[in-house]
């Protein structure tokens, strides 16, 4: 039996550097600095072209929140930001935060950065 599947080809790109939340002090993100949320930050990508599909992830122990960007010509060269808002930090003592760059079928995923947050 021949059984046909579609994928994607997934990738670490080494050359996609890591998110931050601009908030944190290091690896530290303090509740008191995120009461109207935090400032998910992806620093520029030189491989991006216009039409590339931006896809951001925070993830903690109580949920996932993500948002996807289709890129147009404004969003080359230079660091986009994103707002997380603070519930989403509620409850948690950690978050997590990549990005996903899909050009085509290919997928290139940036290295995670890991908060600890704190009261």
């Amino acid at each position: 039996m021949h059984i046909q599947t579609e994928g994607k080809r997934t990738l670490k790109k080494d050359q996609l550097q890591p998110p931050l939340f601009s908030e944190a002090v290091g690896t530290v993100i303090s509740r008191a600095k995120i009461k109207n949320g935090a400032t998910f930050v992806v620093p520029p990508i030189s491989q991006a072209k216009v039409g590339d599909i931006l896809d951001i992830y925070s993830d903690t122990e109580t949920g996932l929140w993500s948002s996807r960007l289709q890129l147009s010509e404004l969003h080359l060269g230079k660091s986009l930001e994103f707002r997380v808002l603070a519930f989403h930090f509620d409850d948690t003592d950690w978050a997590n935060a990549y990005y996903v760059l899909t050009q085509g079928g290919a997928q290139f995923v940036s290295e995670m950065s890991q908060y600890k947050v704190t009261d």
